[in-house]
């Protein structure tokens, strides 16, 4: 199946159409809304308001030994189980079929994701070529990046998990993710395998990258009878490790990369947001190659399906006609290959 597109150019309505097999619009997605995490601001989205089948519910109606779980970007609506007091909507992974979920309410940072969660863990945070937070900026008292200027103190990009006994039946991850947030998720995706595996028992899940571009991609997958695995990858913002960046300008990495109207790679030529961008590519392929090995040496590979797909495609368009002249790249990095355009355009 290597011809499947969406028919809405942003996330949303890519992830809805995934989990449901429908057009975006017939369950409510027709766009993205803005809430980073619950703690900013309860999302109001109505994704699926009639409780449209999931792949998450198939999962459970083929057999009981089916264990379904979503990682990363969610971009669907609430975690809240009881989202509707605050004035939002209940959409979490949970609500719409999974079994449970190591995710994030919206975008988030692919390095150092949670470092604005609490005030000690602020110096920790990677802002690459943005230089400031791109979604939480403005000061509150004890945070000195918090939170947007519409929300209440506290935004940041936490991971959530289901916990029926905890408030809102949701609770988050109290510790720093890592620098290298792909390697976060693959590892958090490779425990889940090894306790499948345990039981030799199959699954379903979902991984949607936050790194980088084209855009957040998804890996689905299930075994044991039958397993699925969805990856994902490519979004804004966009953030490379400075182990990877050093190893990218030092010829180390990016060696197969050739920028449009610049010296060849490798001759460190490349603009901060291009060394950013492919060294959040290389940390995306590193951990794509981790997941694919765990199913490996687990013995779900061979049973497994895996979906591997992009969401729209790289950030930036190149108006007015989808053409992007050299020096783009300079500060939109990322190719659509042969396609015309770029996320957010609908030629």
């Amino acid at each position: 199946m290597q011809d499947l597109h969406s028919g809405g150019t942003v996330c949303s309505p890519t992830r809805a159409t995934i989990l449901t097999g429908r057009n975006h619009f017939r369950d409510c997605v027709s766009y993205v809304y803005g809430c980073s995490d619950m703690t900013e601001c309860t999302p109001n989205f109505p994704f699926a308001p009639a409780r449209t089948f999931t792949i998450g519910d198939a999962a459970r109606l083929a057999s009981p030994d089916y264990f379904s779980m979503h990682f990363g970007k969610w971009h669907l609506g609430s975690f809240y189980n009881d989202s509707e007091d605050s004035g939002g909507v209940n959409s979490s992974p949970v609500f719409h079929g999974f079994d449970d979920f190591n995710s994030t309410v919206e975008v988030a940072p692919t390095a150092t994701t949670n470092c604005q969660c609490r005030a000690e863990w602020e110096s920790q945070c990677l802002l690459g070529h943005y230089h400031k937070p791109t979604h939480c900026s403005k000061p509150q008292p004890g945070h000195a990046l918090n939170p947007n200027p519409t929300g209440a103190p506290g935004c940041c990009f936490n991971y959530w998990w289901r916990n029926d006994s905890a408030p809102h039946a949701v609770y988050n991850l109290s510790t720093p993710v890592p620098p290298d947030d792909s390697a976060y998720l693959a590892n958090s995706f490779i425990r889940f395998l090894d306790r499948r595996a345990a039981v030799q028992k199959p699954f379903v899940a979902q991984i949607a990258f936050h790194n980088c571009a084209p855009h957040p991609s998804r890996l689905f997958g299930c075994s044991l009878p039958s397993n699925d695995a969805s990856l994902g990858a490519g979004h804004i913002p966009f953030i490379g490790t400075a182990q990877r960046i050093a190893d990218c300008s030092a010829g180390k990495s990016c060696d197969t990369v050739q920028v449009p109207g610049q010296s060849p790679a490798g001759s460190n030529n490349y603009s901060d947001y291009q060394l950013d961008f492919y060294a959040c590519l290389t940390e995306l392929d590193n951990s794509v190659g981790e997941v694919l090995s765990a199913l490996d040496r687990t013995g779900y590979r061979d049973n497994t399906m895996i979906w591997f797909s992009t969401d729209n495609g790289p950030e930036v368009n190149c108006p007015p006609e989808g053409i992007c002249a050299p020096d783009h790249f300079l500060t939109g990095p990322g190719s659509a290959g042969p396609l015309r355009g770029r996320k957010r355009d609908t030629w």
